[in-house]
């Protein structure tokens, strides 16, 4: 076993600041790593046939002199030499051929310990793919190189810490994290290094309320309310602040603890240092004159500039768009009063963002690109006229002479991260691929080209702009296609032009991802012509390969351009898209033919290999394919065959492409490139539908049965180890559908046939497709890949069976209690009451159930409350009566207050309550009133839960929502007295739920002269609560006082409408302001409930969206001011996250929920 070593980080003291330094502490042998490469399952094509590149690696530990040699892995002699710097032990190469090359590294160091590392070379066709990914790796390399000890990377400019911030996103966005091992990236410690000193220039600053809001507003994400925010440390905050945000948030390790930085700094996750730098943002923003909702360089200036408002911003953007943690919702509001005082209008400047209004700097191009972001965070369209003006501007203004466009990187990143945060209508991000006439400008392609061909051979970009260092990352931050953390990239591959008419294949299947490990595309939809807008609802056609229909040309028209626009999706939650375009043009002239090479191809070692090019077409009626020439050795030259289909047979093993070239009658050519594999593996591991067996051959729901495989070995196979086998329900792509455990057979020999099984119990909605992978991670080189995968359904018998009935308590009808429906010893469903105490289970299957009815606090069933059942097709009724069991004894806050503080110093009173039961209230309260699914539950901190809120200096922190406990509880009444009405109503409430789970409050007491229950006055002065508003905070606590203190509610307080046992009808709670709530449960199976609130009658739209954009639902209506709760039966679709937006008046929100089946 190789023995690596272990990189620690010493602390030197600078200037009163623990700083990060890079040191080795030596173990048994040197630390070798090799620049990066391909890696499982990503393919990184990063060099070309004759392009001399640098191969490189770097060593740590062990004991100097060190000696290296490199071996390139392409039959070349090896290089050796004496290393001269141990962070660099660099050769120059050039690949004669493609293919993965697998280049070593061996280092021996002065102990005579010898270290080797691997790295594999793509060797691809020249692309501007593979020219674009050439120089990210080279301006990478060169930012390596100048990273101090200390972790950071110096700049010139003032602005400590954001070549640091910059840099290390850089290497993020790459894929090379913090979270990564070591020995496997060469880059890992040193982001580490630079994150650690990042955290080491943040301070913390107070944040008091603000004119236009508080920063430390309880929002989605953001609940931390401890008073303080975080700044990077220096005389231009507010400027370093957004890169300090994206570099934190690009490390995709919100759970990650800081090791380095001053107090409220290290010790702390990122996560919640972030939530810190979103509240110094919302504290830093200028408050009033014509700066109003913009930023400046130092916090809450009078005054704000758009060049200094991108970067609080984009960090915003990157908090709440990847990590959920949003700003405070002033914080938005006040931005449209800056974005309306500074885009200019008329005139050439039209649509154009300048420095300050009216005052433009480097024409305009690098403020406009910070307008554009401002505008996407806000959630203003890239439809609205604010953006299609600013749009218009950039087209303008994009090739002029001195328009400071191309080599202005401040600039050209400001408008690429514009564009890269753009959303459309419903506020999904859309980027903005081209601009212009026709979509004639593709800025991504002129950035890109221009920055390939502007970079010096040692890969630095070199400018006088601005810092040299940050002007470097942002070109590096340009070329990546993402703007923090691994997102898809969209790729069309289709002919730039056609006949009139005529179908034009597309292909979207070299769409890729840029976290290959974690995460996947799952969707890609596309829009034939741009021109007539772009509605991902109703996309013209979805999948990964497809055919245009092809445009026709009306008589008299030589030409027409359209333009194809490709979005996919990926499989985040929040799901990340990405966009692309493609024109085409169509015309009446002569088209090259489009070459198809056919693969991937794959044999094994001393099989043949036949080539197939009569795919190839040419899509000009009367025109042909005049020759084929293929590239058979990768070696760039064609000629090797020249005949349609081709055969080759290989004695080795090889890795590589074949390349082919078309020609036309006319001359015209193209040309197309698929890979090759050729091995030696022995090996084959297979299962099939016939090997799939159930315990029980006709299973129902509910059943507990064993689902069992039969993995089989060739007859012809070589011994395999290590066999793993995984069982879903549904796709087997979904981590979630995963049955049990991964299973493993340790081996198996040529004929062998092993059996595997897990335990499963079948859901109540038939059918289940049951399929089993062999080998899922692909960890076995086999020679036939395609039998690892077979199914197996479960079928739906009858479903024509129901039982239902109601639940009361003497002549009330009783909503909200919940009842289940159980098979066996395994629950299947569950229902609530609706508002007439009815229930019913539907569609159910002839057979045993048995109902059980959960009795709600306070009341039990006068009878059984489980009840066997069976149904043979026709419907069953069941009702239940409960009657209350609650002894009365009404206890008011002094006496809780008493209770708790007698347990807290250890004396016995005579009620005998204990630590343990008042933990058990907690868990009661948060059983009942919290985690309800029916739309009502109470969920309002400290009242009916606990959080990740700390609840007092030493931050007693919790990462869940969970149960009060004694603790919470006893700090709850003791903590410093707060006299607001708001205070005081959480106080009441907690006090009638403590009395409602204790027994001693019967949720069908009379507590109002005309009638009204306790249960009734609970879920009424709790809507009051949540609605908000001095007047109604003091209704709820006032109401609720007078019932723990048994007095009764004057009558006309507590609707008669209000229903029992459930939470927050809406009827008669006027909220102050429209709003849309989280739905519950989330995730869900299959049913959840959405709720908003409406401060007057309105008419309402709630439409549901899956991850491609395509709406599934859509529910309209009107309803009085209140608060509206409706249900939404997922079972009809598949599992994933969907989005749900309301519009009611001028009102438009959106949330995101789970369906999880």
């Amino acid at each position: 076993m190789r023995l690596k070593l272990k990189t620690a980080l010493m602390l030197v003291v600078a200037a009163g600041i623990l700083l990060p330094t890079l040191s080795d502490v030596a173990v048994a042998q040197p630390r070798v790593n090799v620049m990066p490469g391909n890696q499982p399952g990503q393919v990184y094509k990063i060099i070309w046939p004759g392009q001399q590149m640098i191969v490189w690696g770097n060593v740590n530990g062990g004991a100097t002199p060190y000696a290296y040699q490199w071996d390139f892995g392409d039959g070349t002699a090896p290089v050796s030499g004496a290393v001269s710097n141990p962070k660099y032990i660099a050769v120059n190469h050039t690949y004669a051929t493609q293919g993965p090359k697998l280049a070593v590294l061996t280092v021996t160091d002065g102990n005579g310990d010898s270290e080797a590392d691997t790295v594999e070379i793509e060797v691809a066709p020249r692309t501007s793919e593979v020219e674009i990914n050439a120089a990210i790796e080279n301006g990478l390399r060169w930012l390596y190189l100048q990273q101090t000890t200390g972790g950071y990377w110096n700049e010139n400019n003032g602005y400590p810490t954001a070549a640091t911030a910059t840099a290390v996103l850089a290497f993020e966005n790459q894929g090379h994290l913090p979270t990564n091992d070591i020995n496997k990236d060469i880059y890992a410690e040193y982001v580490q290094a630079g994150l650690n000193y990042i955290n080491t220039r943040l301070a913390a600053v107070a944040v008091p309320a603000q004119a236009h809001g508080d920063p430390e507003e309880v929002v989605p994400g953001n609940a931390d309310v401890n008073g303080i925010g975080l700044m990077p440390n220096s005389g231009r905050s507010t400027y370093e602040v957004g890169m300090v945000m994206m570099a934190l948030v690009a490390s995709r390790a919100p759970d990650r603890i800081a090791t380095t930085g001053p107090a409220n700094v290290i010790g702390r996750s990122y996560r919640d240092i972030v939530i810190d730098l979103v509240d110094f943002c919302a504290w830093s923003q200028t408050d009033a004159n014509w700066g109003r909702g913009g930023w400046r360089y130092s916090p809450n200036s009078g005054d704000a500039d758009n060049s200094v408002s991108q970067w609080p911003t984009i960090g915003l953007e990157a908090a709440e768009s990847d990590w959920g943690i949003e700003a405070p919702g002033f914080v938005k509001s006040e931005m449209l009063y800056w974005i309306a005082a500074s885009q200019y209008s008329g005139g050439y400047w039209d649509g154009a963002f300048p420095y300050t209004p009216g005052s433009f700097s480097y024409s305009g191009m690098a403020t406009s690109g910070a307008g554009i972001c401002e505008l996407g965070y806000v959630g203003i369209s890239k439809n609205d006229t604010r953006y299609v003006r600013a749009l218009d501007f950039f087209a303008r203004q994009w090739n002029t002479v001195g328009g400071n466009n191309f080599g202005y990187y401040y600039g050209m990143y400001a408008i690429a991260k514009g564009f890269r945060t753009a959303v459309d209508d419903a506020d999904n991000v859309s980027e903005v691929t081209c601009l212009g006439a026709g979509c004639g400008i593709n800025w991504y392609n002129d950035y890109a080209t221009w920055l390939v061909t502007h970079q010096n051979a040692s890969g630095q970009w070199t400018s006088g702009w601005w810092s040299y260092m940050t002007d470097h990352c942002f070109a590096l931050l340009i070329l990546q296609r993402t703007l923090f953390g691994g997102s898809p990239v969209a790729v069309i591959k289709a002919p730039p032009s056609a006949p009139p008419s005529i179908p034009i294949p597309m292909d979207g299947s070299f769409s890729y991802h840029q976290d290959p490990v974690n995460h996947k595309i799952v969707s890609w939809l596309w829009d034939f012509d741009a021109s007539d807008g772009v509605d991902w609802a109703n996309p013209d056609d979805s999948g990964d390969i497809i055919t245009n229909p092809g445009y026709p040309l009306a008589d008299g028209i030589e030409a027409d351009t359209f333009v194809v626009t490709l979005r996919v999706v990926d499989d985040n939650d929040p799901y990340k898209a990405a966009e692309v375009t493609h024109i085409v043009v169509v015309d009446r002239n002569n088209h090259p033919p489009t070459a198809v090479a056919g693969g991937p191809y794959a044999a094994k070692v001393g099989e043949p290999i036949t080539f197939d090019g009569t795919g190839s077409y040419d899509p000009d009626a009367g025109d042909h394919i005049e020759s084929y020439s293929w590239d058979l050795n990768g070696d760039g030259v064609f000629g090797d065959c020249t005949d349609p289909i081709c055969e080759r047979t290989w004695n080795e093993d090889y890795r590589g492409y074949i390349s082919l070239i078309v020609t036309d009658g006319f001359g015209a050519q193209s040309w197309d490139t698929s890979s090759v594999r050729v091995w030696t593996s022995r090996v084959d591991v297979s299962v099939a539908p016939e090997d799939i067996a159930f315990s029980v051959p006709q299973p129902q729901p509910g059943n507990n049965i064993q689902i069992e495989a039969t993995i089989r070995c060739d007859a012809t196979s070589n011994p395999v180890q290590g066999v793993q086998v995984r069982f879903f329900d549904g796709d087997p792509s979904v981590p979630t559908n995963q049955i049990g455990a991964t299973q493993t057979i340790l081996a198996m020999t040529a004929g062998d046939a092993v059996s595997v099984s897990v335990d499963y119990v079948v859901p109540l909605t038939l059918p289940r497709t049951i399929n089993v992978v062999v080998d899922p991670e692909n960890l076995i080189e086999e020679f036939d890949e395609g039998n690892n995968l077979a199914s197996k359904q479960i079928l739906a018998g009858p479903t024509e069976g129901l039982i239902f009935g109601k639940v009361t308590a003497g002549a009330v009808n009783l909503q909200g209690v919940v009842l289940y429906l159980v098979v066996g010893s395994n629950t299947v469903d569950s229902v609530i009451t609706d508002a007439d105490g009815k229930y019913e289970f539907g569609e159910l299957a002839d057979g045993d159930y048995v109902v059980d009815l959960q009795a709600p606090l306070g009341m039990s069933p006068v009878g059984e409350s489980v009840v066997p059942v069976t149904v043979q097709g026709e419907p069953v009724e069941l009702n239940f009566e409960l009657k209350n069991v609650a002894t009365g004894k009404v206890c008011d806050l002094w006496w809780w207050k008493e209770q708790l503080l007698a347990i807290k110093e250890g004396r016995k009173l005579y009620n005998g309550l204990t630590k343990e039961m008042v933990d058990g209230y907690g868990q009661l309260i948060y059983d009942h009133f919290y985690s309800r699914s029916d739309g009502f539950a109470i969920r309002i901190l400290w009242v009916s839960y606990a959080s990740e809120d700390a609840q007092d200096a030493a931050a007693r922190i919790s990462t869940y929502d969970r149960a009060l406990t004694f603790e919470d509880i006893y700090w709850i009444f003791f903590k410093e007295y707060d006299e607001s009405y708001k205070a005081k109503a959480e106080r009441s409430l907690l006090v009638s739920l403590l009395n409602v789970v204790s027994a001693r409050q019967g949720q069908l007491a009379i507590v109002t002269a005309d009638g009204a229950t306790a249960s009734q006055a609970i879920t009424y002065f709790a809507g009051l609560y949540v609605a908000g508003g001095s007047d109604n905070l003091y209704a709820a606590y006032i109401n609720l006082k007078k019932m723990y203190m048994k007095q009764i509610i004057p009558a006309g307080i507590v609707p008669l409408s209000t229903p029992n046992i459930m939470y927050k009808p809406g009827e008669k709670v006027i909220p102050d302001g429209y709003a849309l709530a989280q739905n519950f449960p989330n995730p869900f199976n299959p049913m959840t409930t959405i709720s908003f609130s409406l401060p007057v009658a309105s008419e309402y739209s709630l439409t549901i969206y899956n991850m491609a954009g395509q709406v599934v639902a859509e529910i309209t209506g009107a309803a009085d001011a209140g608060v509206v709760s409706i249900k939404w039966d997922g079972s009809a679709f598949s599992s994933g996250v969907y989005l749900y937006r309301l519009s009611a008046g001028s009102f438009t929100d959106s949330r995101k929920m789970m369906l999880l089946k």
